[in-house]
């Protein structure tokens, strides 16, 4: 039996958990597949889910402070609200008056910042991360409300037009 340890196939710090990887060489079969079995002996299914409800957390509440940074004056406006609701968890919100520019910049920073920014930049530095690739996918895929009102606002109101939130 051959045994590999630390980064087999995956490294410890591909999901951000501390996770000791062994590969056991079994015998038979023509690919490497076959040849081998990936089995974790610390990184369990508790482990994984922790670290993904705290990965998303924290990506909720950049999420919502990247809105919040475009707000006129920077979020620093008291127009600006930064809250927690039981039913809709973590937000930033404008009550004032701002543009349709500025409404669209402030529904699409997030999703620029926080998935496009480090794709950007991973492929310039010719760096690959699963987990920033992850994290874009992911902020991607919960960003889609902010992209669909973006692009109502973007083909349905007029360029000029001034917004003025109701809530």
């Amino acid at each position: 039996m051959v045994e590999v340890t630390e980064g087999a196939f995956a490294s410890d710090g591909e999901i951000g958990l501390a996770c000791d990887w062994h590969c056991r060489r079994r015998g038979g079969g023509c690919s490497l597949v076959e040849h081998y079995t990936l089995t974790s002996t610390r990184c369990d299914l508790h482990h994984v889910l922790a670290g993904f409800l705290v990965s998303f957390a924290g990506m909720v509440v950049v999420h919502e402070l990247l809105h919040v940074a475009v707000h006129p004056m920077s979020g620093r406006s008291p127009h600006s609200i930064v809250g927690f609701g039981p039913s809709i968890g973590f937000y930033g919100h404008y009550s004032g008056e701002m543009t349709r520019n500025r409404f669209v910049a402030i529904l699409l920073a997030p999703l620029v910042v926080i998935s496009f920014v480090p794709l950007l930049v991973a492929a310039v530095a010719q760096v690959t991360s699963g987990w920033v690739a992850f994290i874009s996918a992911f902020n991607a895929f919960c960003a889609c409300a902010d992209i669909f009102d973006a692009g109502l606002v973007l083909f349905q109101i007029p360029a000029t037009a001034m917004f003025a939130s109701r809530a």
